[in-house]
């Protein structure tokens, strides 16, 4: 059975407590790299600029502590395979779903009316309910 290394574990460390539930269950029948959870206005400020990110700190969702974004990619880690993060993708909705656990995933997102693939990113999905 797959586990998560340290720094996996660390990293979601930082996140909220549903992503760790969601991401804890997923890494036991799928092997997954913990990228990044929270970042600092720092690393927030690196990511946009490399492109990483389309927000500026302090409005993405890996800004908030405990973190509402974490970013997972499928272990062994192949930035190109896009196929491979999207049959990942499907296995973690299911996961999500069956949790009922409320995520949007980056490979769904759209920025500006146009598609924008962000593989990894997995964000909870958090309305208000009265």
């Amino acid at each position: 059975m797959p586990e998560f290394s340290k720094r996996s574990r660390e990293n979601l460390s930082s996140c909220h407590p549903d992503l760790q539930q969601l991401f804890n269950t997923v890494v036991k029948y799928y092997d997954c790299s913990i990228i990044c959870g929270f970042r600092g206005k720092a690393a927030q400020a690196e990511a946009f600029q490399k492109g990483f990110s389309k927000a500026r700190y302090p409005f993405s969702a890996h800004n908030t502590h405990l973190s509402t974004a974490v970013d997972v990619a499928p272990f062994i880690i192949d930035w190109e395979d896009i196929e491979r993060f999207r049959h990942f993708a499907g296995f973690v909705k299911l996961a999500a779903r069956v949790l009922k656990i409320d995520v949007g995933w980056g490979g769904d997102f759209t920025v500006n009316g146009k598609p924008w693939f962000d593989g990894a990113h997995w964000e909870l999905i958090i309305t208000d309910k009265e």
